[in-house]
């Protein structure tokens, strides 16, 4: 026996892959469903913050641009910053008082670095941190441009690595600026640029951050950075898809090319767009201990499986392996053994009919040694009473050639019809099944015998084409049914006899009708012959070898006029070739029957050629 192919092995492998491969399945499903949960929740709390960063970046924004108002709008600047005077003494009164207030605001707030005024004619104010060194070459530079065409609107320069226009200043500022104009003519004055510091607006940034490779951005509506949370980072490119979507004030997710996460949010009153990059590595850490988490519990399980698999595979096969001993051991003779053994209901199942197995062979092995030598008597004296055929018909062959040389014709072919008839049904054992051009010419025989016997109008119409005379059929199909009909159709029958014999082909059945112009069966003796064509049907369906006659025997025995011919030929067909052939029965009572023989044109069934 090959170890590897018995039963306990088997199930233990069986046992073992499906639990592995049930444990890869879920294991699999559940790392999916985790990434995608991660990634969700990451999107979503990025989401939040970034809604978050964008109220308070408005507000921030808010008081900057106090900030700018309250110096655009003080009436003291707005009256000394138009023109100069002509006397040096008010000159130095206007610069003073200018460069007070500028510096009030200064020092009033801790975050501003720098704030800078200049004037249309050229003059330039300002306090700083360090000492002011102006950029004189202020008018070429494009911050100075757009402040001047910006129409009195804020301009926001974003975090600068440096001062726009102070030179000593190499510190990052945030820069923003504001034209001024005069309140009632609304004439260009100037211009006031202020610089803060950019830590409040890092710190938003930096909480946005999602791992050590992330990033955030801050987009003016013009796509241009504000802040960012590493200046040397290229933005990413946003879409007319992205700008869509941003449109609503809620946050907005989706994958870049690389594979990267992108949350975008916009904050509408400012116009400005905050987006944060989520890049892979930053969910291969959560994912990391996930994988790990699964690959120690997977490895526990599978040490579990192996055990519970090596568990059942003994508890099913140790059992079977003591029947198969004990089976040995009848083999070699030992008919004596009964297993004792309580094991799983299928096993002790097959246990017991082990035990009853051995007890009914030592009772048949006693049962034939009784049997035999009765057996043996009972053969010699079935051979003794047993009757050769072949001497009946050998002897009616002499009897016809006798008649035959008194050139009696018609009585010499009654005497060979017979004989060919007795020939024709002994002979069982050489030729079960026949041909219909066989069975046939054993119709005409039986016909013609019995047109000499009765006397009776009888006038038989046989159309049935030579190229059919090769369909096989159990041997006495016909003549049975040709017997049913003369008997029993044309009894008492007071006009001649009609029978007519027709074959119709449809598909791949032939259909063999005997048709006749008798009496009819009653509704009654109709009703029990199909009765009795159906059981045979309904128990060749359940089990086409345990077809067996006493199923609609009894309502026969009953009712003999019912035809036991018929039953049995509808039997022999039914089991020759299934249920879908056989007898069908068309009658009306003094108009005639019609039964049709339902046949294959190819043969059926393979197993039952002795019927």
């Amino acid at each position: 026996m090959r170890p590897w192919n018995t039963l306990g092995v088997r199930i233990f492998i069986w046992f073992l892959c499906c639990t592995v491969l049930l444990l890869l399945v879920l294991s699999a499903v559940f790392y999916s469903r985790m990434t995608e949960q991660t990634s969700m929740k990451i999107g979503e709390i990025t989401s939040k913050s970034l809604i978050q960063t964008g109220d308070y970046l408005k507000l921030l924004a808010d008081s900057y641009d106090g900030l700018s108002k309250s110096i655009v709008n003080n009436p003291d600047i707005q009256r000394f910053a138009v023109a100069e005077e002509e006397e040096e003494a008010l000159n130095l009164i206007r610069e003073r008082t200018i460069n007070n207030i500028l510096g009030s605001i200064f020092y009033s707030r801790d975050d501003v670095t720098g704030i800078y005024l200049i004037t249309v004619s050229g003059k330039i104010y300002g306090y700083s941190e360090l000492s002011f060194i102006p950029d004189l070459n202020y008018q070429q530079k494009d911050w100075y441009a757009r402040i001047r065409q910006s129409a009195g609107n804020m301009v926001w320069f974003g975090i600068q690595k440096q001062s726009l226009f102070d030179q000593s200043m190499k510190d990052d500022v945030f820069s923003f600026g504001r034209p001024i104009y005069e309140l009632f003519s609304r004439n260009p004055i100037g211009i006031v640029l202020i610089e803060t510091r950019p830590s409040q607006i890092k710190e938003a940034m930096a909480n946005l951050q999602v791992g050590d490779k992330g990033q955030s951005f801050v987009l003016s509506a013009t796509n241009e950075s504000i802040a960012s949370s590493d200046q040397a980072r290229m933005i990413p490119p946003l879409t007319a898809a992205d700008e869509a979507e941003m449109e609503n004030g809620k946050a907005y997710v989706r994958s870049s090319d690389s594979g990267d996460m992108l949350v975008m949010a916009k904050q509408n009153e400012l116009g400005w767009k905050i987006v944060s990059v989520i890049p892979k590595s930053a969910f291969n850490l959560e994912q990391g201990q996930t994988l790990r988490f699964l690959t120690l519990a997977l490895g526990i399980l599978l040490v579990m499986s192996v055990a519970l698999a090596s568990f059942l595979s003994r508890s099913i096969s140790s059992p079977i392996k003591r029947v198969i001993n004990e089976m040995k051991r009848v083999e070699i003779g030992d008919l004596e053994t009964t297993i004792r053994l309580r094991s799983y209901e299928e096993i002790n199942y097959l246990i017991s009919s082990f035990n009853r197995m051995t007890g009914q062979i030592r009772e048949l092995i006693e049962r034939v040694r009784v049997v035999s030598v009765n057996e043996k008597n009972a053969q010699i004296q079935a051979l003794q009473s047993q009757v050769n055929p072949h001497f009946l018909y050998n002897t009616l062959d002499m009897i016809y050639w006798m008649i035959d040389r008194y050139e009696d014709e018609k009585l010499s072919n009654i005497i060979l019809s017979l004989s060919r008839m007795f020939q024709y049904s002994s002979d069982w054992e050489n030729s079960p099944n026949v041909t219909l051009g066989e069975e046939l010419e054993q119709v005409q025989h039986y016909l013609r015998i019995i047109q000499a016997r009765t006397g009776f109008d009888l006038y038989v119409f046989i159309d049935i084409p030579e190229s059919l005379y090769g369909i096989r059929l159990p041997k006495m199909t016909l003549q049975p049914l040709i017997e049913n009909a003369v008997v029993h159709g044309f009894d008492n029958l007071d006009k001649p006899g009609r029978l007519t014999v027709y074959t119709e082909v449809k598909g791949h059945t032939v259909n063999v009708s005997i048709a006749d112009n008798g009496v009819g069966i009653s509704a009654g003796k109709l009703s029990l012959i199909e009765e009795a064509f159906e059981r045979i049907k309904a128990l060749e369906e359940r089990d086409a070898n345990d077809i067996q006659s006493s199923a609609y025997s009894s309502d026969i025995q009953e009712h003999p006029e019912v035809g036991i011919g018929l039953v049995n030929v509808h039997q022999r067909l039914v089991m020759k070739f299934g249920s879908q052939f056989g007898l069908r029965i068309q009658s009306a009572v003094n108009e005639g029957t019609t039964i049709c023989v339902l046949l294959p044109m190819e043969p059926v069934r393979k197993d039952n050629d002795s019927l």
